[in-house]
């Protein structure tokens, strides 16, 4: 007899929970990527004293259901007081949210022939870090980017049947 009941009281749990949220839409959120193309110009502070430079590169991110972003960036960098020469070449990881992230990697030095760690902050056009020589040695650099946001996940919603 306690059995019955008990089969009977989960059964009308189970029909009454189902029949509760029927009249909900359902909310999905799916990811987003973006990749796209950038330039940029930084100031670079170290024993050389203040260099600008300019910069080109691509960025991609992938943006989950959450907001968080995972992605990558790879840039050239040019040295403007130096005929426009190529200085160096950076290969970073960023992990975030789409308007602010982190981004850590690594670099090659052109005018140094010198491999170096890159680190820094990214959000909204604004870029901080610094690059730390393996050789020891420390530049920092600020700048803006013609990259923005990356893309926020997209919702979709399925109206009650």
């Amino acid at each position: 007899m306690k059995k019955r009941l008990s089969i009977l009281a989960l059964v009308a749990f189970a029909a009454t929970s189902s029949a509760s949220y029927a009249d909900r839409p359902l909310t999905m959120a799916t990811g987003a990527d973006k990749t796209t193309a950038f330039v940029g110009f930084n100031l670079v502070f170290g024993s050389a004293g203040v260099q600008p430079e300019a910069v080109l590169g691509v960025a991609h991110g992938n943006t989950d259901s959450s907001g968080d972003l995972r992605g990558m960036k790879a840039s050239l960098h040019f040295n403007l007081l130096n005929a426009f020469s190529p200085s160096k070449v950076k290969l970073t990881g960023i992990v975030g949210q789409t308007d602010k992230q982190v981004e850590l990697g690594f670099g090659y030095s052109f005018v140094n022939s010198g491999v170096f760690a890159v680190g820094g902050v990214n959000s909204n056009h604004v870029v901080v870090g610094a690059d730390v020589w393996l050789s020891g040695g420390l530049e920092g650099y600020i700048g803006l980017q013609s990259t923005g946001k990356f893309d926020e996940p997209a919702f979709t919603f399925r109206e009650p049947v």
